[in-house]
């Protein structure tokens, strides 16, 4: 069965992360970006926390369903989408975040700057309708 409260600690965990990334996402250009590492340091690892966070939801809404359980990080929005936690939709949107978390803690040598900042100004709408989803999930269930 899943757990309430460890779906809602992370939802608010979460919510923090995504509230300090739209801080950003606001008022900084790809310019500035670009020229100011500390805020690359700040938008990547707020950003690799609220990936690790929606997989780490998701991982435990597949486990305590008793779900065929995901092998990799890659396979968990899948294996939600294909049990209507989330929809094809937003599984489009959100598959590649997976591989981004990746890059930003095993790549972290290469990361293009130019990709997190897209991400920054592209995606974070994308974790809040996850997170939406996956509170609809234990609300209905």
């Amino acid at each position: 069965m899943v757990s309430l409260d460890v779906v809602q600690k992370r939802l608010r965990l979460l919510n923090g992360y995504l509230n300090k990334l739209y801080s950003i996402q606001s008022r900084i250009t790809l310019e500035q970006f670009l020229a100011d590492s500390d805020m690359q340091d700040i938008v990547e690892r707020n950003l690799h926390l609220a990936i690790e966070t929606v997989l780490d939801i998701g991982q435990h809404i597949i486990a305590s369903s008793g779900w065929q359980p995901a092998e990799e990080y890659r396979n968990v929005f899948p294996i939600l989408q294909q049990h209507d936690v989330i929809t094809s939709d937003l599984l489009a949107r959100v598959q590649g975040m997976a591989g981004f978390r990746n890059l930003l803690v095993h790549e972290y040598t290469a990361i293009d700057h130019g990709q997190v900042f897209h991400v920054l100004k592209n995606h974070l709408d994308d974790l809040v309708e996850l997170a939406r989803a996956y509170q609809n999930f234990v609300d209905a269930n």
